[in-house]
């Protein structure tokens, strides 16, 4: 297999750290900004719906499409051979004449 610019295979794993980061640095953010915005005893019965298994799978998911949009971005290319003929031949064309022009009578 090989790939047309293969420059983003060397980007993406920096891409997905990035965004892997990113959405550390937002679970954190929304546990400071939970705790500041009701007591700790309250937090569970607050978020005893919100499940961290299926953010984190979600996450998961998100850095795995990202990862995905910057491999395909590289532009993989496999089993194509581009080669050249020479072919001879003779290009035959028919035309036919359908306007009211050729009602008309030929001259003598």
């Amino acid at each position: 297999m090989t790939f047309e610019d293969p420059v983003w295979l060397y980007i993406t794993p920096l891409v997905a750290l990035i965004i892997a980061g990113l959405l550390v640095y937002g679970m954190q953010r929304r546990e400071a900004l939970l705790a500041r915005f009701a007591a700790s005893r309250l937090l569970e019965q607050l978020t005893e719906r919100a499940d961290l298994k299926r953010s984190m799978i979600k996450s998961a998911l998100v850095v795995f499409g990202i990862v995905a949009i910057t491999a395909s971005l590289a532009r993989p290319q496999y089993g194509v051979e581009w080669s050249e003929r020479k072919a001879r031949g003779l290009d035959i064309v028919f035309v036919l004449d359908s306007s009211k022009s050729m009602l008309a009578t030929d001259l003598r």
